[in-house]
């Protein structure tokens, strides 16, 4: 029974990330989904934020350290949380918060996830660090 969940651990897909960021300036928005490869660049912001590492190392980060609550694997409970935060200039993430919620303790752990991200490297405009809105969809899935 313990190993039940590193293998659940181990099985979560982070297929469902989606970005969305918008310069502090301004409304446009760019947005990254990594099961589809679209990308939409806000022309406004020169260079978006980066997670040290680029996308892969973000995918691993995230599934080395999210663990698929109990209460959610109790009830089968699969979904997408979105967690909105803002990358400051020096790359701090501030101001989590949920704006797509799944419950049944998926919440709590996807803020816990951002909560201990890295520094990002922060978005670029004029080649000035500014502050960058991101929207960070976490995938949770039993299979």
């Amino acid at each position: 029974m313990d190993a039940l969940p590193s293998i659940l651990k181990g099985s979560l897909f982070c297929l469902g990330l989606l970005f969305s960021v918008s310069s502090s300036a301004q409304s446009d928005l760019w947005s990254l989904n990594l099961n589809a490869n679209r990308l939409y660049i806000d022309q406004d912001v020169d260079e978006r934020p980066e997670f040290p590492g680029g996308k892969k190392e973000m995918a691993t980060f995230i599934d080395d350290n999210l663990v698929y609550p109990l209460k959610a694997r109790e009830q089968i409970i699969e979904g997408i949380v979105k967690v909105a935060f803002t990358i400051d200039p020096d790359g701090s993430i501030q101001d989590p918060e949920i704006i797509e919620s799944l419950g049944f303790g998926c919440d709590e752990e996807a803020m816990h996830l951002i909560r201990i991200m890295p520094n990002w490297e922060p978005g670029v405009k004029n080649r000035s660090k500014v502050s960058t809105r991101l929207v960070l969809s976490v995938n949770f899935s039993l299979e």
